[in-house]
């Protein structure tokens, strides 16, 4: 079975996609379909917002746990990560830290299509800090992953109104229109 750390991060991964489409064929088990249903996952990982320092061995807000699990998150280790940062999050961090922490999860959760879950912690992290891109934009990928289209619009164009030159955020808008076609094309059938 493969991991969420070891899921593309991107589209066009043709290494990737060889390598998995020998494995599928040898064993028969089409391990690729979490991709092509979830393909936005390894966004999530640009999304992350650090609390831990550059060097990774200082913690912003004297808390190990939420830097150790902005780090996790990062390498992919989703479980990890959102468990490190709940912990975390009881030691009532300053409300910049708390922001990014929620973020974090938020990420963490998209990942883990727990799709609810990071919605809930996105808006949490918006009531605190609402001029943040990237969490309009985790919680555009939540909203896609529940297929509301309209929701996650919305919070794209507000991402897009917080960074207008975000490439993240435009593949985000160009995966929302390719949901909205396929939507439109099987209500067609």
């Amino acid at each position: 079975m493969i991991s969420a750390a070891q899921w593309p991060r991107g589209r066009l991964d043709g290494l990737w996609y060889r390598r998995q489409s020998a494995y599928n064929e040898a064993t028969g088990v089409d391990e690729m379909r979490r991709f092509r249903a979830y393909p936005f996952v390894g966004l999530v990982a640009f999304l992350v917002m650090p609390v831990a320092s550059p060097g990774g061995t200082q913690t912003i807000g004297a808390n190990p746990q939420l830097s150790a699990g902005a780090r996790a998150l990062q390498m992919g280790d989703y479980d990890e990560g959102i468990r490190l940062t709940l912990e975390g999050l009881k030691s009532h961090p300053l409300p910049s830290d708390r922001a990014s922490a929620l973020n974090n999860l938020c990420a963490g959760y998209v990942a883990n299509r727990k799709f609810d879950e990071a919605i809930k912690r996105c808006s949490e992290a918006i009531e605190i800090d609402g001029r943040s891109w990237r969490i309009y934009n985790n919680r555009a990928l939540a909203y896609l992953g529940r297929g509301q289209i309209r929701a996650a619009t919305r919070d794209a164009q507000k991402g897009l109104a917080l960074n207008p030159d975000g490439r993240t955020l435009a593949k985000v808008q160009s995966m929302i229109r390719d949901e909205s076609r396929h939507i439109l094309l099987a209500d067609a059938d």
